[in-house]
Order: structure tokens, then C-alpha cells, then sequence
């Protein structure tokens, strides 16, 4: 898919085309599977010497993708006059197809873009999406040199630089989860899509309603192969009941399309009137509730338990990162089974086949954790990660653990501040996580997990006890290495005027955090 760097730097002659002649250009697809085998994908992708770094296939089970890659045209090329760079955002609730359509039009419009497409995931801020995008070049045979040996500022300087020196490019920021932007993404000679749940960003917006009735039914009968005009009248009514039971969200609709092949669609409405009844009262968010429906009726079809957990592992790991390698760790299993797991998860849209690893939507995620009974398969997740963390800690060869930094981070944030500091994770278990983190060079991320932790603890034991003064140590050590020191030092004589209260002076921890102050205060001169 992607190739070496040689040949890149082309003319931006040609690159104003009017929507009209791009439209008739666009190649349609009459695939009938959800994704395409290798072969078919090669046959619909970028030519090879344009750099295409997007991590997802294209989903030849889209329906009426013309009206809004139309309306992202408007929107980019002002109406069918070249714009050297516009940025655009894509907005609506989660499952509603931001990102498919963004990828759509990657794929269709890629040739216009001499500089290449690139694709960063923003949800865990820009140092997780460098990172991210660094694992990916390399996957695909573009290499930075000792990218894991700098530092994560060095990194996001890194992917900047590459991508900004590129000529007219398309840039897409999925899931984005602030309404500002950073700084460094302000690229010139730059076409940017944003996908977000958000409606603050400064910038155009194109709302993504959900489907209407008609379009509803044509989504499910895509992903269940059937033919519209083929439907007798009692199936198109049971169709439009199943469309209406989950607020025809696209996301329960692939899944549930999928079910066809095992009840009749009589049967299959019944079934999810049934689910979405019982649900109703044990969720807040409708889009939850339909895509937790769609996955229980799925979870009666699993080949087993073992099927079932492979959800509920993937539901904690980075969404766009499941691999079998990690889920065999998980589940216990070889690596063989893995994929026979995450193939079979595929097999119902729960799962999406990226280039390298399967993928998963955030929606299906936070409904599969309400599954996890007691967090047992949560405790596994976090057990098989701090295990690692605490062996390349030890060893000191932290770039080795480099590909769980976007597990960490996805786990993490399930630690709210109001969760008892026990639960999935432990603040213990993620304060490890974030010396890690330190230690690698990700301060920012590390002062996030840390702060995090702190206010764990406060909820859970107050400020004047240990636990909480040696907090106020991590995070005050993050803090100078950083350069913040005045911060630093004031969180330091805090955890001293705690340590005083609780452990006293004589031991150990207060001489640490003593001679830590005596440092930041000779780096202050």
C-alpha cells in the first residue's frame, strides 16, 4: 500500500478539478462484503507512489456516501474552486460514520493530493497520535531512524516536520476531543478533516445527521445482503422495526445486519424489541443501549467463551491497535486462536480489519465493558500491561514496551476521578504506568496519569495521608523535568508539610522527597 519516500515530490498541476469532473471520476464499488480481501483493496487504493498513510481499508458496505463526500467537496474546494488549504470539521454523535466518510474520501481523492494523506488519531491528544503514526510508517516501510529513542516533544516535532514539508496534502484529525486545535497542526498548502463529537471547533462544520428511514433500511440490507426491492412487505416492515428499534444508528445496523444469516428478520425484530426493553433502564446514551443490544444478540452466535472475552479485552485496548498478539496474552491462548477470535469478531462488524491490526468503534467499546461482569476480563487487560511495564522498568530497556504505550493510555483513562482508587486500573498501577512514561521521555502524558492519580487519591483518603504525599512527589518530579519548576517546588514542600503529619521526619520517604526539593531548588540556582 505504502512505499518508499523516492518520487513523492510531484506537481500540484491538475490538482483543481471541479466536483462535477471529480464525481464522475470517483470509482463506485459493487463489492458485497463488508471489507476488501487483499486483492480488492489493491485494485481501489491510491497509486503507490503517492504516500497514503491511513491506517483503515475502505468499506465497500457504505450507501450513500455521495451526499456527504459532495458536501465535504463544497467544503474543501469552495464550491469547485481549488483551495490551497481549507480545514473542515465532520460532526456528529459517535457511530453515526465520521470517520467512514472520511476515509471514503481519502480514498477517492488521493491522486489530488501530490504531498500524500495522513491520518492521525487525536483522542488521546497529539503525543499519542505521533506515536501512533510513527508505529504505522514503520509498519508500512517508512522509517524515522531511532524515533523510539526521543523523546515524545522530539516525536510530535518529528511527524510535524515530515508532514508540513510535504507539497498540497489532505490531513485528517479523527476524534478529536477539544474544541482548539494545537498549534502545530496549523499546516499551510493543506486540505484538514476533523471528525469530532464536539460542536465548539472554530471551524466549517458538516453535521452528520443519522440516516433516514429509507436510508436505514438500505445500510441493514447492505450489511445483510439483501436486495431492497426484494423484500416482501411483512420483511421491509420487520426491516423499517429493527431500523426504528436502534434510533437507526448506523453502527448497531452493520452488526445487527450481519445476525440475518442465523434468524429471520421477523424473528430478528422481535429479538431486539425484546433487548433494547430490557436495556433501556440500565443505560444513559440511546447509542449505547442499541449497539449493547445488537451485541447480546451476536454474543447467542459466539463460537464459544473465549469469543465472548476477545470483546471484552478489545472493549479496554487502544481502539485502533487490536492485535492478536496481545489478545492471546489476555486470553491466554495461542496466537493462532487469537486470530481465529478476532476473525470471527470481524465476521460481525464488531471488529474492523485495519492494514495491520483490527480496529474498533468507541461506542462498541464502552457498550462491551458493561458486559464485563465484576471487570474480571478489565483485571486481566490491566494485569498482562503492569507485568510488562514492571519488566522493561526494571531492565531499564523501556522502548521495548513502546507498542503498549497506547493501551496504557486507553486504560488509564477509564480511571475517573470518582472511582474508589482500587478499581480498574489502581492508581498504583497506573502511577507505574506513569513513571514509565517518565522515564521514556513522555512527560506530558506522565503528568496527566499522575494528576490523575492524585485525584483518585484525594477522592479516596483525603490530602493529609501518605499516599497522597508521595503523589505530590511523582508529580512534582515530572513537573522539573519539565522545567516547571516554581510549580515543582511548591508540590514538593507540600508532600514535605504532609510527610511531617503522617510519616514523620524520620523516615525514609521524607528524606527522598527532602532531597528531591534540594534538587529543583539548585536547578532554580
Amino acid at each position: 500500500m505504502i512505499i518508499g519516500i523516492a518520487g513523492l515530490i510531484v506537481g500540484v498541476a491538475g490538482v483543481a478539478l471541479t466536483i462535477y469532473g471529480i464525481m464522475q471520476a470517483r470509482k463506485k464499488k459493487t463489492s458485497s462484503i463488508p471489507q476488501s480481501p487483499p486483492d480488492e483493496v489493491e485494485k481501489k487504493s491510491p497509486p503507490q507512489e503517492k504516500l497514503f498513510l491511513v491506517p483503515y481499508l475502505r468499506n465497500t458496505m457504505l450507501r450513500h456516501e455521495d451526499e456527504w463526500i459532495d458536501k465535504i467537496r463544497e467544503k474543501l474546494g469552495a464550491e469547485g474552486k481549488a483551495v490551497i488549504s481549507q480545514n473542515i470539521a465532520l460532526h456528529g454523535q459517535g457511530g453515526s460514520g465520521k470517520t467512514a466518510m472520511a476515509i471514503e474520501y481519502a480514498y477517492c481523492f488521493a491522486e489530488e493530493y501530490p504531498g500524500g494523506v495522513f491520518w492521525l488519531q487525536m483522542e488521546g491528544g497529539l503525543g499519542p497520535a505521533a506515536l501512533a503514526f510513527l508505529i504505522f510508517a514503520d509498519q508500512q516501510g517508512i522509517h524515522f531512524g531511532e524515533w523510539k529513542n526521543l523523546k515524545e516533544q522530539d516525536q510530535i516535532n518529528m511527524v510535524v516536520r515530515f508532514i508540513s514539508d510535504k507539497p498540497h496534502k489532505l490531513v485528517i484529525l479523527d476524534n478529536v476531543d477539544d474544541d482548539i486545535l494545537p498549534k502545530e497542526l496549523a499546516f499551510k498548502d493543506c486540505h484538514l478533516i476533523v471528525t469530532t463529537r464536539r460542536s465548539g471547533l472554530p471551524l466549517p462544520l458538516i453535521r452528520m445527521d443519522l440516516p433516514d428511514k429509507n436510508e436505514a433500511v438500505d445500510i441493514f440490507c447492505s450489511y445483510a445482503d439483501r436486495e431492497v426491492s426484494h423484500l416482501s412487505e411483512k420483511e421491509r416492515k420487520a426491516v423499517l422495526d429493527i431500523c426504528q428499534r436502534v434510533d437507526r444508528l448506523p453502527l448497531a445496523l452493520e452488526i445487527l445486519g450481519q445476525l440475518v444469516r442465523k434468524y429471520q428478520l421477523s424473528d430478528l425484530a422481535r429479538k431486539i424489541k425484546k433487548e433494547m426493553v430490557s436495556l433501556e433502564a440500565t443505560t444513559t446514551a440511546k447509542e449505547v443501549t442499541s449497539v449493547l443490544a445488537a451485541l447480546n444478540l451476536t454474543g447467542y452466535d459466539f463460537h464459544g467463551e473465549k469469543t465472548k472475552n476477545g470483546l471484552l479485552a478489545a472493549s479496554y485496548l487502544n481502539p485502533d491497535m487490536i492485535d492478536t498478539k496481545i489478545l492471546a496474552q489476555i486470553l491466554e491462548v495461542d496466537e493462532n486462536k487469537a486470530a481465529e477470535i478476532t476473525a470471527e469478531l470481524a465476521g460481525y462488524c464488531i471488529l474492523i480489519k485495519g492494514k495491520d491490526v483490527y480496529k474498533i468503534h468507541r461506542l462498541t467499546q464502552e457498550a462491551a465493558r458493561t458486559l464485563d461482569v465484576k471487570q474480571k476480563v478489565g483485571q486481566k487487560v490491566v494485569k498482562v500491561m503492569d507485568n510488562r511495564i514492571k519488566r522493561v522498568s526494571e531492565k531499564g530497556i523501556y522502548k521495548e514496551a513502546y507498542g503498549l504505550i497506547p493501551h496504557i493510555i486507553q486504560v488509564a483513562s477509564l480511571a475517573a476521578e470518582n472511582l474508589p482508587e482500587e478499581k480498574l486500573p489502581s492508581s498504583f498501577a497506573v502511577s507505574r504506568w506513569a513513571s514509565f512514561l517518565k522515564d521514556s521521555g513522555y512527560y506530558s502524558l506522565a503528568e496527566s496519569l499522575f494528576r490523575n492519580c492524585l485525584e483518585r487519591v484525594d477522592h479516596a483518603k483525603g490530602e493529609v495521608h501518605k499516599d497522597y504525599a508521595a503523589f505530590l512527589n511523582n508529580l512534582a518530579l515530572v513537573l522539573e523535568y519539565q522545567g516547571k519548576y516554581e510549580e515543582a517546588e511548591k508540590l514538593y514542600r507540600q508532600a514535605l508539610d504532609i510527610d511531617e503529619k503522617t510519616i514523620g521526619r524520620e523516615h525514609p520517604g521524607y528524606a527522598k522527597h527532602l532531597n528531591n526539593l534540594a534538587g529543583v531548588l539548585e536547578d532554580q540556582g
